[in-house]
């Protein structure tokens, strides 16, 4: 059977009690301890299991919960398609939509409970924006919101990972997306700005939604948290996380009536 020791040693003043230690005593200088620990080590490995076998309980939860839905309407958009060939480009603009909300979706839950550590090289941070909103676009018409982007900062760039910075313009829009009637806007800029002698990539989200009041606000990137509990709230959570990896910041200031805006501030290359 497996086991586990641990060995620690501890050293002796051979000047104290010098008088009344002889011989062999005198030549003593340290005491070596050996534990068997075989018993803590299982216990902490049964923890370690049980940790993630809940871990897994909860994504499949999560997932269960948030893909069963937008399957049944891509089967129905798919059946659509099937029956009136004619609106086949309206079915498959849907269908788009949905496949990206779930995709996404599926990201947040392996983001916020994975432990790796992202992989960062040099993105130019205008390019990767704007594909993440082109990626948004056809969930963005769905709903009848229109989506613009400019970048006055072209060629800034950063250290960052590419797929995840993606992830975090994904969040943010669906969820402006969600919070925005039909008719209204949302817009993403990038700009560069000097602070302290640094130079910064900073991009704003802004949208035409409802806006939040602020205790909502305070509690928006805690992971589970949902303002109207229609979502598992792990979108903004995840993209708290990821701006944390890019050593970056991330502001939201909101008014309820007339929208929200969101900031992301990353460091420049």
């Amino acid at each position: 059977m497996e086991g586990w020791l641990a060995i620690s040693c501890r050293q002796l003043d051979p000047a104290a009690g010098s008088e009344c230690r002889s011989g062999l005593e005198n030549r003593l200088q340290s005491i070596w301890i050996l534990r068997d620990i075989t018993a803590n080590k299982l216990a902490e490995q049964e923890r370690e299991a049980a940790r993630r076998a809940t871990v897994l309980a909860e994504i499949s939860t999560i997932l269960a919960h948030e893909i069963k839905n937008p399957l049944a309407s891509l089967e129905l958009f798919a059946g659509l398609i099937e029956q009136e060939p004619s609106e086949a480009a309206e079915w498959i603009s849907h269908l788009r939509a949905g496949i990206r909300t779930l995709s996404g979706t599926v990201n947040n839950v392996l983001s916020l409970k994975s432990e790796c550590r992202l992989r960062l090289t040099s993105v130019r941070l205008a390019a990767c924006i704007e594909s993440g909103v082109e990626f948004v676009r056809p969930i963005a018409d769905q709903a009848g919101v229109s989506l613009a982007f400019s970048a006055s900062a072209a060629t800034i760039s950063v250290l960052g990972n590419e797929d995840a910075i993606r992830q975090i313009i994904l969040n943010i829009l669906c969820n402006a997306i969600r919070h925005t009637e039909c008719g209204g806007c949302i817009t993403v800029s990038l700009v560069e700005r000097t602070k302290a002698g640094l130079n910064r990539a900073v991009v704003t989200i802004q949208d035409t939604g409802c806006g939040m009041p602020d205790n909502v606000v305070e509690h928006i990137f805690d992971p589970g948290f949902s303002g109207t509990g229609e979502t598992p709230g792990l979108g903004l959570a995840v993209c708290k996380r990821l701006m944390e990896q890019h050593r970056g910041e991330i502001r939201v200031s909101s008014q309820v009536n007339k929208g929200t805006t969101f900031e992301l501030g990353f460091p420049a290359i």
